[in-house]
């Protein structure tokens, strides 16, 4: 059985079986395949106020440019609304200032469908075009993505059709550094896995 192991200076090696660890290495979990070093993180904390309020805040992403942070929002049992906000699940964004966080807001009013709710958004690399799902008439939940215009405003979203998006909850999405790879959540009647869907233009 191949066995990932971490020595004492950090350096994480697979071993073909657990005897063949070395002494004083550790056996773990996994190796991270792009340095062979593991990660190390401090202890979470949580955001304050502005970006924390009385609800519930879900879904966090950063612009590749790590100067925004979106996320979707739900009152929440106390039905707390955000400030300029609505009883619905809605994208915000908040402004990286040289204060911290801004004051979030709601996204964009056309994104932000008062008819529906958002779930899972993901920005193309130039923060030209937002991926997001949401639900359908047909009671299914779809990836849809909406591109900025030149003027800045944002255009009307589009559904991505029967290629991507199928008869069950097809969300979560995720596009790839190069825009040519989507990478989204299926469920199909409780059976759930990643999945792909590559680019052909």
């Amino acid at each position: 059985v191949i066995t990932p192991a971490l020595s004492q200076q950090g350096k994480c090696q697979e071993f073909p079986t657990p005897c063949d660890v070395p002494k004083g290495w550790k056996i773990v979990a996994g190796c991270p395949q792009e340095t062979g070093f593991l990660i190390q993180w401090n202890t979470p904390r949580k955001l304050e106020r502005p970006i924390n309020y009385d609800g519930w805040e879900d879904m966090p992403f950063i612009s590749p440019d790590g100067n925004r942070l979106y996320f979707v929002y739900h009152p929440g049992k106390e039905h707390t609304v955000r400030p300029g906000g609505r009883r619905a699940f809605d994208i915000y964004v908040s402004d990286n200032t040289e204060t911290g966080w801004a004051e979030p807001k709601l996204f964009n009013s056309i994104i932000n469908n008062p008819s529906s709710m958002r779930a899972a958004q993901s920005l193309t690399a130039d923060s030209k075009a937002i991926y997001f799902a949401q639900p359908t008439l047909n009671n299914n939940i779809d990836i849809f993505i909406s591109h900025q215009k030149d003027d800045g405003s944002w255009a009307a979203p589009v559904n991505l059709g029967p290629k991507v998006n199928s008869l069950y909850q097809d969300d979560t999405p995720s596009i790839s550094s190069d825009g040519k790879i989507l990478y989204f959540y299926r469920d199909i009647n409780g059976q759930a896995g990643i999945y792909a869907a590559k680019r052909e233009d």
